[in-house]
């Protein structure tokens, strides 16, 4: 779904951003959620339902809405992406039985009249701004601070300033990477590996071609659609470009898009017309018209990948670097472990025995981390970690279980604990100053904007104000209650301020974000009741399936929490997730 909204643009690196697997993963727990609590209702899906059902389905049914039959209906499911008819089914019947699910729950919400107005009226009033953005940050250079200023401030908001509790922790790092420099493999557990694991490593033959599709239906008999493809051959044949004419003539709606590509597949995966000849012809060649049962094709095969196994030889190098990484961190789990065990055994729980044990093994490191708070980031750590959470959670002479950190395992021992405290203004000065700074600019900024208003006010000119002042005039699109306004985004308080005003009105300074903003009112629409009365059921449809959308996601949230749903920690590593 992302690649077609993304096109050309999507990357493993969007990907990764988006956390795709992450999403897939809670998506397929609250559907077994949903699925779950379907069956504590007794909600079924009969045997009668899903003919009818499937009836419903695109391409199914022939043009006198008879079946298509069991061939044509393989090819169909396959070309979606299911290998056999019973998993296709499966599918609709999760599909219906989470729809009756959503049924019982929609029977459960009440929407009252009085709520129906009210969220009409929030999207039937609407104002349109134009505004004017100044950064806050420009009024820094203005603003001088005496000693006595800060001091002042400092007394005043002392308690905001206050040190939370922070410790130093002494460390052994078991490091994967220096357990992995003592280990070596042979070649004749590479190929011993390799031929284990040749399934992992055996890739199956994939084509990727072009497509131009011409659909046959009432308005365009067969013959027709291959007149018009063999035209569009001769084009091609004749120098113009494939994808062009793919995104300017195919009908297929997914692969116009990429200008008819349609990507690396192997064999069952599209239709069996279209596979066959894909499969049969050279790369460069063009290929059509195939006759489908959506209408004629027209391939041009770009790449051709013959799978099968590669040489070991080719290999070998890569299989090294897995076999020696996987017995790197089995070995550094099953060190950590036997050290805990030992640390815990022998009570080597001082800075010194911490130390001894470091010189004694070139895989240990000790190290001393400098005090730091809960939410701190440590030196070579990261910011709020389970070694963090170790930390604080240790006790004097306690020592810690194994912590997986990022370079392998840390074991802890707690070396000093700061107490929460007030600080002297010596210590947090420069914080102190920058806050008390952001306040006075921030004042400056109000000031200077108000001014501004007063002028508006006195018959100035907002555009002509809005130069003197050494900004912009952005105009924003109608919004709404919570609507986005311009680059200002969702911002309730000018929002609000806005409607709360008629059209000429000006509001008064509002600080959004990192900037101060002025603003005026151009358009401004109300509640209309005839209007209402129109669309008063489409409102009342609107709202309902919101509050069951947003019952449903109680539901799934507060199953997560009995269930106590939690993903296997090497999943996550390997897949390259952050759970947050």
């Amino acid at each position: 779904a992302y690649r077609d909204a993304y096109g050309g643009q999507f990357t493993p690196e969007l990907a990764r951003l988006l956390q795709l697997p992450l999403q897939v993963l809670d998506s397929l727990v609250q559907q077994q959620i949903l699925l779950a609590e379907a069956d504590r209702m007794g909600l079924k899906v009969t045997d009668a339902e899903l003919p009818k059902e499937l009836g419903r389905q695109p391409g199914l049914l022939d043009e006198q809405g008879r079946f298509v039959g069991n061939e044509r209906y393989r090819q169909i499911v396959r070309s979606i992406g299911y290998s056999t008819p019973d998993g296709f089914e499966e599918t609709i019947r999760t599909q219906l039985l989470l729809a009756k699910l959503n049924r019982v729950m929609a029977d459960n919400v009440v929407v009252s009249d009085s709520d129906v107005e009210r969220a009409y009226r929030d999207q039937a009033e609407t104002a349109r701004i134009r505004y004017v953005k100044l950064p806050i940050a420009d009024f820094r250079d203005d603003v001088s601070l005496t000693a006595e200023e800060v001091e002042s401030y400092f007394q005043d908001n002392i308690e905001s300033f206050r040190l939370p509790e922070r410790r130093a922790v002494d460390f052994l790092l078991i490091d994967t990477n220096a357990v992995r420099q003592g280990l070596s493999v042979t070649d004749e557990e590479l190929q011993a590996y390799f031929t284990e694991h040749a399934a992992e490593y055996e890739t199956e033959e994939q084509v990727r071609a072009r497509q131009i599709l011409l659909m046959v239906n009432e308005e365009r008999s067969g013959e027709q659609a291959r007149q018009e493809l063999a035209a569009i051959r001769t084009r091609i044949e004749g120098g113009e470009s494939f994808a062009d004419l793919a995104s300017e003539l195919s009908e297929d709606p997914v692969s116009s898009q990429q200008g008819g590509d349609l990507g690396l597949f192997g064999r069952g995966q599209i239709l069996e017309e279209v596979e066959t000849a894909a499969f049969a012809a050279q790369v460069g060649e063009l290929v059509g018209p195939i006759q489908s049962g959506f209408g004629v094709h027209l391939l041009e095969v770009t790449e051709h990948l013959p799978g099968g196994l590669p040489n070991f030889e080719e290999m070998k190098e890569s299989i090294s670097r897995r076999l020696l990484a996987e017995r790197a961190r089995e070995s550094a789990d099953a060190q950590a472990t036997e050290l805990a065990q030992r640390i815990g055994r022998e009570s080597l729980t001082d800075r010194e025995a911490f130390s001894q044990l470091a010189e004694a093994d070139a895989t240990l490191t000790f190290q001393t981390t400098p005090a730091f708070g809960r939410s701190d980031n440590v030196p070579g750590i990261g910011r709020s970690t389970p070694f963090s959470a170790a930390a604080f959670d240790l006790q004097e002479g306690q020592t810690s279980a194994p912590v997986r950190v990022g370079s392998g395992w840390a074991i802890l021992r707690l070396a000093e604990t700061e107490a929460p405290r007030l600080p002297e203004l010596a210590e947090v000065e420069t914080e102190v100053r920058a806050l008390l700074r952001d306040l006075r600019a921030e004042e400056s900024a109000r000031q200077r904007v108000a001014e501004a208003r007063q002028q508006i006010a006195g018959d100035g000119d907002f555009a002509a104000v809005a130069e003197e002042l050494g900004g912009t005039v952005t105009e924003s699109d109608a919004f709404a209650s919570g609507g986005v306004i311009g680059d200002l985004g969702a911002n309730a308080e000018i929002a609000a301020a806005a409607l709360a005003l008629e059209q000429g009105g000006v509001g008064e300074p509002v600080v959004a974000g990192m900037d101060i903003v002025l603003f005026e009112v151009v358009e401004r629409s109300h509640f209309d009741p005839a209007e209402f009365a129109e669309h008063q059921q489409e409102t009342r449809d609107a709202l309902g399936s919101e509050r069951v959308n947003q019952l449903i996601a109680t539901l799934v949230s507060e199953r997560r929490d009995e269930l106590k749903v939690s993903y296997d920690p090497n999943l996550v590593a390997n897949l390259g997730l952050d759970q947050g």
